[in-house]
């Protein structure tokens, strides 16, 4: 069973962020920490967010500086089933957001991630 028939079967999480406002939305309601939404919305103007699985060896982790790693976040989604794991969100193969989740899912011994990858608008 692929990943995102497995989350599929408990959340259905929407299969496109269809605007810059929706992924700044997305974003914020998964982060623990201050996100400054006008920023991200500014960033991902013009784009869409696409759900999809994506092998793990293929993404690499965001800029470090934008993500201080947190051992009490990688905790609590080590503790998460890999089914209630939020996505994590990408563009060109680089974490926007989830690091953290990524980490978990590399230290579970996954080879996929489910993911909102970042396209222009046009999907």
């Amino acid at each position: 069973m692929k990943i995102i028939e497995l989350f599929e079967s408990f959340i259905q999480w929407p299969k496109i962020l269809r605007s810059a406002k929706e992924i700044s939305d997305y974003i914020s309601s998964q982060s623990s920490n201050y996100v400054d939404k006008e920023v991200i919305e500014e960033y991902f103007s013009g784009c869409q967010a696409v759900l999809e699985e994506l092998p793990l060896e293929s993404i690499r982790e965001g800029n470090p500086e934008a993500n201080i790693r947190d051992k009490r976040k990688e905790r609590k989604y080590t503790k998460l089933d890999i089914a209630t794991m939020p996505p994590i969100v990408v563009e060109n193969g680089i974490i926007q957001d989830g690091n953290h989740r990524f980490r978990v899912a590399k230290a579970k011994g996954l080879n996929k991630i489910l993911c909102y990858v970042v396209k222009e608008e046009e999907i």
